[in-house]
Protein backbone atom coordinates (compact mmCIF):
# COMPACT_ATOMS: atom_id res chain seq x y z
CA UNK A 1 0.00 0.00 0.00
CA UNK A 2 1.09 3.87 -0.81
CA UNK A 3 2.94 5.67 2.40
CA UNK A 4 -0.15 7.86 2.06
CA UNK A 5 -3.04 5.27 2.35
CA UNK A 6 -5.63 3.94 -0.41
CA UNK A 7 -5.85 6.29 -3.43
CA UNK A 8 -6.48 5.70 -7.24
CA UNK A 9 -3.25 6.06 -8.93
CA UNK A 10 -1.85 4.13 -12.01
CA UNK A 11 0.13 1.25 -11.50
CA UNK A 12 3.54 1.27 -10.44
CA UNK A 13 6.22 1.18 -13.21
CA UNK A 14 8.66 -1.83 -12.70
CA UNK A 15 11.86 -0.44 -10.59
CA UNK A 16 10.28 3.02 -10.16
CA UNK A 17 9.82 5.30 -7.21
CA UNK A 18 7.35 3.43 -5.20
CA UNK A 19 10.13 0.44 -5.01
CA UNK A 20 12.52 3.24 -3.42
CA UNK A 21 9.71 4.46 -0.82
CA UNK A 22 8.92 1.24 -0.01
CA UNK A 23 12.45 0.39 0.72
CA UNK A 24 13.02 4.21 2.76
CA UNK A 25 9.86 3.09 4.39
CA UNK A 26 11.56 0.19 5.72
CA UNK A 27 14.66 1.45 6.54
CA UNK A 28 13.64 4.70 8.44
CA UNK A 29 16.29 6.23 10.54
CA UNK A 30 14.04 6.41 13.84
CA UNK A 31 10.42 4.63 14.54
CA UNK A 32 7.75 7.52 13.10
CA UNK A 33 6.15 8.31 16.31
CA UNK A 34 4.94 11.88 16.56
CA UNK A 35 5.83 13.44 20.03
CA UNK A 36 3.49 12.81 22.77
CA UNK A 37 1.25 15.84 23.78
CA UNK A 38 3.71 16.42 26.99
CA UNK A 39 6.72 16.04 25.46
CA UNK A 40 9.24 18.91 26.08
CA UNK A 41 9.56 22.14 23.43
CA UNK A 42 13.19 20.34 22.09
CA UNK A 43 10.91 17.12 21.25
CA UNK A 44 7.80 19.11 19.67
CA UNK A 45 9.72 22.02 18.22
CA UNK A 46 12.90 22.31 15.70
CA UNK A 47 15.12 24.78 16.11
CA UNK A 48 14.89 28.02 14.13
CA UNK A 49 17.75 30.62 13.63
CA UNK A 50 17.66 33.12 16.24
CA UNK A 51 17.17 36.16 14.25
CA UNK A 52 13.80 34.25 12.53
CA UNK A 53 12.64 33.43 16.30
CA UNK A 54 9.95 35.94 16.60
CA UNK A 55 8.54 35.66 13.28
CA UNK A 56 8.00 31.88 14.81
CA UNK A 57 5.43 30.20 17.36
CA UNK A 58 7.03 28.73 19.84
CA UNK A 59 10.20 29.91 18.43
CA UNK A 60 10.62 26.67 16.49
CA UNK A 61 9.06 24.67 13.72
CA UNK A 62 6.43 22.28 14.77
CA UNK A 63 7.10 18.74 13.78
CA UNK A 64 4.22 17.54 11.48
CA UNK A 65 3.48 21.11 10.55
CA UNK A 66 3.92 22.51 6.71
CA UNK A 67 5.63 25.81 6.24
CA UNK A 68 6.48 27.68 3.03
CA UNK A 69 9.83 29.42 2.23
CA UNK A 70 9.88 31.94 -0.57
CA UNK A 71 12.91 32.56 -1.76
CA UNK A 72 13.89 32.61 -5.39
CA UNK A 73 17.76 32.06 -4.18
CA UNK A 74 16.48 29.46 -1.85
CA UNK A 75 19.53 30.76 0.64
CA UNK A 76 16.43 31.02 3.66
CA UNK A 77 14.73 27.49 3.12
CA UNK A 78 18.54 26.27 3.64
CA UNK A 79 19.22 28.45 6.38
CA UNK A 80 15.97 26.79 7.87
CA UNK A 81 17.01 22.99 7.53
CA UNK A 82 20.55 23.47 8.40
CA UNK A 83 19.54 25.17 11.43
CA UNK A 84 16.71 22.34 12.11
CA UNK A 85 19.42 19.89 12.27
CA UNK A 86 21.14 20.67 15.00
CA UNK A 87 20.31 18.53 18.10
CA UNK A 88 22.22 19.66 20.94
CA UNK A 89 20.14 17.40 23.42
CA UNK A 90 21.01 14.09 21.72
CA UNK A 91 23.82 12.23 21.08
CA UNK A 92 24.59 12.16 17.65
CA UNK A 93 24.18 16.02 17.73
CA UNK A 94 22.23 16.29 14.29
CA UNK A 95 18.62 15.15 12.89
CA UNK A 96 18.13 13.49 9.60
CA UNK A 97 17.16 15.68 6.36
CA UNK A 98 15.27 14.70 3.18
CA UNK A 99 15.61 16.47 0.27
CA UNK A 100 13.36 15.58 -2.05
CA UNK A 101 12.74 17.25 -5.96
CA UNK A 102 15.72 19.67 -5.59
CA UNK A 103 18.99 18.74 -7.25
CA UNK A 104 20.55 21.64 -7.20
CA UNK A 105 20.44 21.75 -2.76
CA UNK A 106 22.63 23.92 -2.17
CA UNK A 107 24.42 21.39 0.36
CA UNK A 108 27.36 23.64 1.29
CA UNK A 109 24.34 26.03 2.72
CA UNK A 110 22.95 23.22 4.87
CA UNK A 111 25.87 22.15 6.92
CA UNK A 112 27.85 25.66 7.20
CA UNK A 113 24.64 26.67 9.25
CA UNK A 114 24.16 22.71 11.36
CA UNK A 115 23.35 19.82 8.58
CA UNK A 116 25.38 16.80 8.90
CA UNK A 117 25.85 15.44 5.47
CA UNK A 118 26.23 12.14 6.53
CA UNK A 119 22.31 12.51 7.94
CA UNK A 120 21.19 13.44 4.06
CA UNK A 121 18.69 11.21 2.27
CA UNK A 122 18.47 12.47 -1.48
CA UNK A 123 15.53 12.14 -3.99
CA UNK A 124 16.27 14.43 -6.98
CA UNK A 125 14.20 13.64 -9.47
CA UNK A 126 11.40 11.68 -7.66
CA UNK A 127 9.06 12.16 -10.97
CA UNK A 128 5.02 11.29 -10.93
CA UNK A 129 4.98 9.21 -7.44
CA UNK A 130 6.78 11.93 -5.49
CA UNK A 131 4.09 12.38 -2.92
CA UNK A 132 4.92 8.67 -2.31
CA UNK A 133 8.30 9.50 -1.76
CA UNK A 134 7.74 12.23 0.49
CA UNK A 135 5.36 10.41 2.50
CA UNK A 136 7.75 7.43 2.97
CA UNK A 137 10.34 9.90 4.34
CA UNK A 138 8.23 11.74 6.31
CA UNK A 139 8.35 8.42 8.21
CA UNK A 140 11.96 8.35 8.25
CA UNK A 141 13.47 12.01 8.92
CA UNK A 142 13.23 15.16 11.05
CA UNK A 143 12.88 17.60 8.14
CA UNK A 144 11.59 17.01 4.82
CA UNK A 145 12.62 19.63 2.58
CA UNK A 146 10.30 19.02 -0.38
CA UNK A 147 9.78 20.67 -3.93
CA UNK A 148 6.63 19.01 -5.82
CA UNK A 149 7.27 18.26 -9.56
CA UNK A 150 3.74 19.59 -10.11
CA UNK A 151 0.98 21.90 -8.22
CA UNK A 152 -0.32 20.29 -5.11
CA UNK A 153 -3.39 19.64 -5.04
CA UNK A 154 -5.56 19.66 -1.52
CA UNK A 155 -6.35 15.80 -1.65
CA UNK A 156 -2.69 15.47 -1.89
CA UNK A 157 -1.57 18.13 1.03
CA UNK A 158 -4.46 16.64 3.25
CA UNK A 159 -2.96 12.92 2.68
CA UNK A 160 0.49 14.15 3.12
CA UNK A 161 -0.38 16.40 5.87
CA UNK A 162 -2.17 13.36 7.72
CA UNK A 163 1.02 11.33 7.19
CA UNK A 164 3.16 13.98 8.75
CA UNK A 165 1.09 14.51 11.92
CA UNK A 166 1.44 10.89 12.70
CA UNK A 167 5.23 10.90 12.47
CA UNK A 168 8.06 13.60 13.36
CA UNK A 169 9.16 14.89 10.51
CA UNK A 170 8.41 19.05 9.70
CA UNK A 171 7.91 19.92 5.92
CA UNK A 172 9.35 22.67 4.56
CA UNK A 173 8.54 23.42 0.76
CA UNK A 174 9.39 26.87 -1.62
CA UNK A 175 6.11 25.65 -3.20
CA UNK A 176 2.62 27.03 -2.34
CA UNK A 177 1.43 24.75 -0.30
CA UNK A 178 -2.54 24.41 0.21
CA UNK A 179 -3.15 24.45 4.51
CA UNK A 180 0.29 25.06 5.21
CA UNK A 181 0.85 26.03 8.49
CA UNK A 182 3.26 29.17 8.56
CA UNK A 183 5.00 31.23 5.03
CA UNK A 184 8.12 32.79 5.43
CA UNK A 185 8.84 35.10 2.57
CA UNK A 186 11.63 37.13 1.40
CA UNK A 187 9.86 40.67 0.51
CA UNK A 188 13.26 42.52 -0.12
CA UNK A 189 16.66 41.48 -1.02
CA UNK A 190 20.12 42.84 -1.42
CA UNK A 191 23.26 41.52 -2.31
CA UNK A 192 26.92 43.27 -1.18
CA UNK A 193 29.78 43.66 -2.12
CA UNK A 194 30.07 44.90 -5.28
CA UNK A 195 31.96 48.07 -6.22
CA UNK A 196 31.79 50.13 -9.06
CA UNK A 197 32.25 46.70 -11.72
CA UNK A 198 34.37 45.13 -9.76
CA UNK A 199 34.31 43.05 -5.81
CA UNK A 200 32.89 40.12 -4.86
CA UNK A 201 29.74 39.48 -3.57
CA UNK A 202 29.99 38.29 0.46
CA UNK A 203 26.92 38.68 1.91
CA UNK A 204 23.36 39.72 1.66
CA UNK A 205 20.43 41.13 3.74
CA UNK A 206 16.96 40.69 3.32
CA UNK A 207 13.26 41.56 4.99
CA UNK A 208 11.66 38.36 5.46
CA UNK A 209 7.91 38.32 6.41
CA UNK A 210 6.00 36.07 8.27
CA UNK A 211 1.68 35.03 7.86
CA UNK A 212 0.21 31.77 8.59
CA UNK A 213 -2.64 30.48 10.33
CA UNK A 214 -3.78 29.57 13.95
CA UNK A 215 -0.74 30.29 16.13
CA UNK A 216 0.93 31.66 13.18
CA UNK A 217 -2.07 33.59 12.12
CA UNK A 218 -2.56 37.40 12.96
CA UNK A 219 -1.11 40.31 11.08
CA UNK A 220 2.38 39.71 9.07
CA UNK A 221 5.32 39.76 11.04
CA UNK A 222 8.78 41.21 9.39
CA UNK A 223 11.88 41.29 10.85
CA UNK A 224 15.49 42.48 8.76
CA UNK A 225 18.31 39.96 8.55
CA UNK A 226 22.13 39.58 7.59
CA UNK A 227 21.52 35.61 5.64
CA UNK A 228 24.80 35.92 5.75
CA UNK A 229 26.33 38.61 7.06
CA UNK A 230 30.32 38.83 5.89
CA UNK A 231 31.70 36.98 8.46
CA UNK A 232 29.11 33.81 7.48
CA UNK A 233 26.68 34.51 9.98
CA UNK A 234 22.65 35.01 10.32
CA UNK A 235 21.75 37.29 12.44
CA UNK A 236 19.56 40.47 13.28
CA UNK A 237 20.54 43.72 11.09
CA UNK A 238 21.97 45.96 14.16
CA UNK A 239 20.96 49.76 14.40
CA UNK A 240 23.56 51.54 12.98
CA UNK A 241 24.65 49.20 10.43
CA UNK A 242 23.74 49.50 6.53
CA UNK A 243 20.52 48.70 5.81
CA UNK A 244 18.33 46.96 2.67
CA UNK A 245 16.86 49.78 0.60
CA UNK A 246 13.40 50.15 1.51
CA UNK A 247 11.17 47.99 -0.93
CA UNK A 248 7.76 49.41 -0.79
CA UNK A 249 5.16 46.46 -1.75
CA UNK A 250 5.48 43.69 -3.59
CA UNK A 251 8.09 44.39 -6.40
CA UNK A 252 9.18 41.74 -8.99
CA UNK A 253 11.93 39.84 -7.63
CA UNK A 254 14.57 40.87 -10.26
CA UNK A 255 13.69 44.60 -9.05
CA UNK A 256 14.07 43.54 -5.35
CA UNK A 257 17.40 41.40 -5.85
CA UNK A 258 20.07 44.52 -5.43
CA UNK A 259 23.64 44.50 -5.38
CA UNK A 260 24.69 47.26 -3.12
CA UNK A 261 28.43 48.18 -2.78
CA UNK A 262 29.33 47.38 1.11
CA UNK A 263 30.31 50.59 3.01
Amino acid sequence: MSPLGPARRPAPEPGGALRLAAALEATAPHPATAPPAGAPDEDRLLPVPEALAPLVPGAGLARGAVTEVADTGMGLLWALAGTAARDPHHTPAHRWIAIVGIPEAGLLALTETGADPDRLLLADRPGRHWADIAAALAGAVDILVLRPPTPVTAETARRLGAVLRRGRAALLTPAPWPGSTLRLAVAGSAWLGLGQGHGLIHSRQVQVEATGRGRAGGPARTTEIWLPDPDGRIRTIEPGEHRLPETPGQAPAAARLTAIAHQ
